[in-house]
Order: structure tokens, then sequence, then C-alpha cells
């Protein structure tokens, strides 16, 4: 699962593109069974360097193509290059030769934090035709953790909305969120209701389950 903060998504091929501006999500093929190289070379350059964008709006969340050269579809509507699309709670979206399945997470249980200016917590994407566990998630507000339907991080095995993950400029932090759910962070008890400011290598236990915060590179997220 990559982490990213803030109101805006830039995708494309590359993580640092010509220009001053630089993408968040790079989108490269990873390849599927009976693939040789060139269609896996010509499925990662189907996506343009700089292709598109997310962002976030008093309306909602919006994706807008940034005029790339193989185009961007919206649950099969293909989108006009600078002019921005709302998203649906639930949608595909076709990049170049990619296929990514996004949710938005607009609301959780009724201990959910803060939410965005578009009323959600999260934006969610999840690859769709590669056999890869690559997701990626965008979190816009205080975004819930836990193992229910409606929490924007799913982590098996938990009960819902056991934590919160809120992202404040560039920082994370994580919150106990359930009495019976015991939470430590580098070997610390976290209380209920309180936060604790993720760093990298941080080890969190929640529950059963062990995670580890790290800062992504590049490569992380090339096959």
């Amino acid at each position: 699962m990559f982490l990213f903060a803030g109101n805006r998504l830039r995708f494309g091929r590359n993580r640092r593109s010509v220009g001053p501006i630089a993408n968040d999500l790079m989108l490269r093929g990873f390849p599927r069974a009976g693939e040789d190289q060139d269609a896996l070379r010509a499925r990662t350059r189907s996506v343009s360097r700089h292709h598109g964008c997310f962002r976030v709006t008093r309306g909602g969340i919006e994706v807008e193509d940034s005029g790339s050269t193989h185009g961007t579809s919206l649950d099969g509507r293909a989108l006009s290059a600078g002019q921005p699309a709302a998203l649906p709670d639930g949608f595909e979206l076709r990049v170049g030769g990619h296929s990514l399945r996004g949710r938005v997470i607009r609301d959780g249980p009724a201990k959910t934090g803060s939410v965005g200016p578009a009323g959600a917590q999260a934006l969610l994407l999840e690859r769709a035709d590669e056999d890869v566990a690559h997701s990626y998630l965008l979190v816009i507000g205080s975004a819930s953790v836990g193992g229910g339907e409606k929490d924007a991080l799913r982590l098996p095995g938990l009960p819902p909305h056991c934590a919160s993950l809120t992202a404040t400029g560039e920082r994370f932090a994580i919150s106990s969120q359930h009495e019976d759910v015991q939470m430590r962070v580098d070997g610390e008890a976290v209380l209920l209701g309180t936060e604790h400011v993720l760093s990298p290598g941080s080890q969190i236990s929640l529950g059963s389950l062990q995670m580890r915060f790290e800062l992504a590179s590049d490569d992380d997220m090339k096959p």
C-alpha cells in the first residue's frame, strides 16, 4: 500500500518527469502471463510522462487527462484533455494500456475523524488488470483503518474502524479508536483517542497485525 497526502495526485510513466512538475504516482507495466518484453514495454509506454491528475475540490474528486498521447477513459468514456471529470464512488479508469479500479471513500463508521473538502476520507486505487499487490491511497482527511467494508485502509482480521490515519502536509499520524484492539508504535502503547506521528521505519502493532511505515523510493513502484 502506497500512501499519499494532500488534495492532488499526479500520475504518469516516470516519477520525476521532464519539466518542473513531478508525478506522485508512477504507473509502469507489470509482466502478465505469456507476455513478451516488447509487449510489456509497449504497455508501459502507453502511459505518458505527465498523463493526468486527481484533484480534490469542494464538490468532490475529479480526474483530468493532461494531454496524454494514448488517452484516459473513465468507465468507458474517453476524457478530453484538460477537462476535469467528477469521479463516482466506484469507477474504473483506463490509463493508456492500464486499468485502475477506484473507490472514493466518502464516509465511514461513526467514529471516523475529519473529512476533506469533498466530504471524503480518501481515494483508493488498485490495479485492475495486473497480478500485482500494489494499491494507492490518497488520504484527504482522517481515514479509517480496520476490517470493515467502509474502512479506507482495510486490514482483514481486525474489527471495523479500530484506528484512524491522518495526513497533515506530508506528515502521517495514527490514532487508536477501539478499546479492545491494542495499538503500539515502536513498542510504545498508544492510548485510545491519542495520535502518534509516524516516522520512517516506525513499527506499528495493531492487535496481532504488524506493519512498518517507510518512505517509498521510485524503485518501489517499478516491476
